[in-house]
Parts: structure tokens; sequence; C-alpha cells
């Protein structure tokens, strides 16, 4: 069983899961940031991680996902949400539509991360001050507060043993 992770991260928070999982997959796991990835044809397994960006991966990560054909891929991904909203649930689910009927997805994960208050500050003034995102109120502070300590042990214990249990699933069969 060998096992690619693919991954982009712009604050950090997909990297630490991305290295989490790795972790408890290795020896037969490489690890590589989008980009630098090696052809995906020598892999069991492809998981690939990202950024949410206005409910859907990043850029770089749409693009990798939407190139791969005939593969077993899971994916999971990080969000400043919380990782049970409608809007988690949107980011994955548009993760998975760019990903090509001939692949095989066997498995998902969201988590939240941190969020940069900067990055908050910066919303405000390019929304209506009716928007969510158009003022800083206590909705935002409270996920600015959740978001800060994620992710976190428990969430990469949850990721690990997801990523291990779709190996040992494809190993089984």
């Amino acid at each position: 069983m060998k096992t690619l992770i693919v991954y982009s991260s712009k604050t950090g928070n997909t990297k630490k899961v991305a290295e989490a999982i790795a972790e408890k997959l290795k020896p037969n796991c490489d690890i590589y940031p989008i980009g630098n990835q090696p052809y995906s044809n020598k892999y069991d397994l492809i998981i690939v991680g990202y950024w949410v960006d206005k409910a859907r991966p990043d850029k770089e990560s749409a693009a990798y996902l939407s190139s791969l054909k005939g593969e077993k891929v899971a994916i999971f991904a990080t969000l400043g949400s919380d990782p049970h909203s409608a809007h988690a649930s949107e980011s994955l689910n548009n993760g998975r539509q760019l990903i090509d009927p001939s692949n095989q997805i066997l498995g998902t994960f969201i988590c939240q991360g941190k969020v940069e208050l900067a990055l908050i500050k910066s919303l405000v003034g390019k929304y209506p001050i009716d928007h969510p995102h158009g003022q800083i109120n206590n909705r935002w502070m409270a996920l600015y507060n959740a978001a800060s300590i994620h992710p976190n042990a428990e969430d990469l214990k949850k990721a690990q043993q997801l990523f291990f249990n779709i190996e040992k699933t494809i190993d089984e069969n």
C-alpha cells in the first residue's frame, strides 16, 4: 500500500493536518505541497487537502482535484467556520464535485482552523453592513475565538484515524 498526500495551505492549518495524517500512515506515505507532487500513478490512494476559499477548494487544489483520473481519492479541508455547519458541508461537497467520476472517493474530513483577525477585518468594508461579513460583531468574534485553537490534537487524531481506516479497507480488498 502506497499513499500520496497532496495539500495546499495558506495559514498552516491544512499543512498541520496533512503532516499528522502522514505521520500515522508512514512509512508507506509520501507528502507534498501542491505544485511539487509526483505523478499519481504509482500510488494506491491519493489524499488531497485544501483550505476553503468562499466554500470551495483554493484554486490550486481545485485544479489538482479536477486533474485526477481513475484513482482512489480521499479529501480533507480546513476552514475558519464551524466544521458541522452547512458552510462546511457545502465546502466539502464542492471539493467532491471537482473529482472526475472515473475516480473512487473513499472518504472526506473537515476541521476548523485558525483564522487571522486581520483576515476578518479585511472583509469588513467589502460587504454591506447587513451582510454576515459586513461588520465585526459578536458572531465574528465567537468564530475567531473558537477557530483560534484549531486544528487541535482531537482534530488531528480524528483525521489520522479516518485515513488509517481508509488505507486499511483498501489493503483488505
